[in-house]
């Protein structure tokens, strides 16, 4: 398919593949082990990021957002150089420009009104949607 945003998601995938390359066929099975060890260590913020990449790579946009979103407000809330170091490195927001990026997402609808939702209601993850950036 064609979207207006399609070329930016996969310039992103290029970049996060460059930065830590996840084999496509074991992405499933890296995505569940990840969530398994953040919700057994919900405050380890090195395993959100690693987690955000992974749905990154799997084109899982949304939850991508959702758990880099995460560590985005962790690092607001208590800043820590070597998690920021560790993000730079393995997410690379400053390369991700476009208007629905990385760098746009803390001051998203997503942001300020959906991801905090989550938080309160205890909701984990997001279901595969139709909106106007992703298909």
């Amino acid at each position: 398919m064609d979207y207006w945003c399609k070329q930016d998601n996969i310039r992103r995938v290029e970049i996060l593949r460059k930065n830590r390359y996840i084999a496509v066929d074991l992405l499933p099975r890296t995505v569940d082990s990840l969530v398994h060890l953040s919700l057994q260590k919900p405050n380890d913020y090195h395993i959100k990021a690693d987690l955000a990449h992974a749905y990154y790579l799997n084109q899982d946009v949304s939850n991508g957002h959702y758990q880099f979103w995460k560590v985005f407000s962790q690092l607001q809330q208590a800043p820590d150089t070597l998690l920021e170091n560790y993000v730079n490195k393995l997410l690379s927001p400053h390369l991700d420009t476009t208007g629905r990026s990385m760098k746009r997402l803390k001051t998203s609808e997503y942001a300020l009104i959906a991801f905090p939702m989550m938080l309160e209601m205890k909701i984990k993850e997001l279901l595969p949607m139709d909106c106007q950036d992703y298909d």
